[in-house]
């Protein structure tokens, strides 16, 4: 048998008499912690999420109190502009909205609004896949591995077999070249920062007795969908190599390039090298493994074609 939840303003549905662990407002979004407490819900604290019920008192500390899990509740504070659309979590402790998270902070739906002043608390109704948003550490790899990258007429890097299988050999006498393209991929956190770096490892040991370099060089060319391809930017790094051991693998960033103004399915139009005239150049190759594109991720995809 079902019984039908009256809209009751001071809670009607399945709640429970929950212990609190600080200091708990009325109508405050609240999380449980490993402990069993109640505690005030932070949408942007990956320790304060997700949201399980809201408070239907005022609870002080170590007391316990009426916790709504699902059902209806009201508040005379409350003026819900859109009847229908859906409540979120926020970044201030407890509070509602029915503005949707921005990027970096976790989007949870925690009810609908029934009425201007009501809402149909039920934290089941994540529905909106399409606008999930996850914390700002959320980061994901564009690869390009040794393997499948494009080497030009002039001056490519060498394939070379190594550990019973292959990486590109970039020489100590001569600049040589890899190209690839890139496009940011409809998951991607539209407009941040993207971080290139590369995989790689010296086959000779460093000898140890004044600078060794091994100096890379990055241009890009990144444009939008529709809009001008513009001429190439470069980032360099100077790795001193005189204390590695041979066979390690190397992690080398070029730092962050600004995603400012970019949209999803940008390009990048990309060559990578080794410019062998730098100074106290090291005297043997470099062997590349691997170059990639982090990029912050914060949806399953975008929900148009083109996005």
């Amino acid at each position: 048998m079902t019984y039908q939840l009256e809209y009751k303003r001071n809670g009607s549905g399945f709640y429970e008499n929950g212990l609190a662990g600080e200091t708990l407002g009325a109508r405050k979004l609240v999380y449980l912690d490993t402990n069993g407490y109640w505690r005030l819900a932070d949408a942007d604290d990956v320790n304060r999420f997700p949201v399980v019920g809201i408070t239907l008192e005022s609870i002080p500390v170590n007391n316990y109190g009426g916790i709504l899990t699902k059902g209806y509740i009201g508040d005379s504070s409350w003026g819900w502009a859109t009847i229908g659309g859906p409540i979120y979590a926020t970044s201030t402790q407890g509070e509602l909205s029915q503005t949707a998270p921005v990027d970096g902070v976790k989007s949870q739906v925690v009810g609908i609004a029934k009425e201007s002043d009501l809402i149909l608390f039920d934290t089941g109704l994540n529905f909106r896949s399409t606008e999930l948003t996850v914390n700002e550490n959320n980061w994901d790899d564009l690869r390009f591995p040794a393997s499948s990258v494009r080497l030009g007429g002039a001056a490519p890097a060498t394939f070379q077999a190594y550990k019973s299988g292959g990486v590109l050999a970039f020489a100590d006498n001569q600049t040589q070249y890899i190209y690839v393209v890139a496009q940011m991929p409809h998951t991607w956190a539209e407009g941040t920062d993207i971080e290139a770096h590369l995989h790689w490892t010296t086959p000779v040991n460093g000898a140890g007795l004044g600078a060794e370099n091994v100096k890379w060089d990055l241009t890009y060319s990144w444009s939008n969908i529709y809009g001008a391809i513009p001429n190439a930017s470069t980032d360099t790094v100077t790795v001193d190599v005189q204390t590695f051991t041979a066979d390690m693998q190397q992690y080398t960033s070029f730092g962050t390039i600004t995603g400012t103004g970019k949209t999803f399915s940008s390009c990048l139009i990309i060559s990578l090298s080794r410019d062998s005239t730098v100074a106290n150049d090291y005297a043997n190759p470099a062997y590349l493994i691997e170059f990639d594109i982090h990029y912050k991720k914060n949806r399953f995809g975008t929900i148009t074609i083109p996005p």
